[in-house]
């Protein structure tokens, strides 16, 4: 396994999440494109609860909080059900062999005050 979102279905997996894919590659206009702009899967976890999963590496997190922050339909998204950020980084103490850490922010965006807040989730 290498790529982060061969990670995240493995993790889905294990975890009886259920999913689908939600994005996908025009191969006539040579172009990709997510869900809502942003979602590459749409999951349920064990309680019911709708999760919108952007997943990148880490070093693009950032990026992808900022890019999510922009669109409409996350924003309403946000209000009934979870948009999130998946990110896999390889971590470890200094010294030791490092191993691939899954860290997720979920954002819901403030109507009344106009912007994000993102929280790190523990699953």
């Amino acid at each position: 396994m290498t790529s982060p979102t061969q990670r995240t279905l493995a993790w889905l997996r294990e975890h009886k999440w259920v999913y689908s894919t939600c994005s996908g590659f025009n191969s006539f206009t040579k172009t990709r494109w997510d869900c809502w702009g942003f979602a590459d899967y749409v999951a349920l976890d064990p309680s019911g609860q709708i999760h919108w999963i952007q997943i990148t590496s880490d070093a693009h997190h950032a990026e992808r909080r900022r890019k999510i922050e922009k669109i409409e339909s996350a924003k309403r998204l946000s209000r009934s059900s979870a948009v999130e950020v998946w990110t896999w980084g390889l971590k470890g103490p200094q010294g030791t062999r490092k191993t691939w850490t899954l860290r997720v922010e979920r954002g819901i965006h403030l109507t009344t005050k106009g912007y994000w807040v993102w929280t790190e989730m523990a699953y």
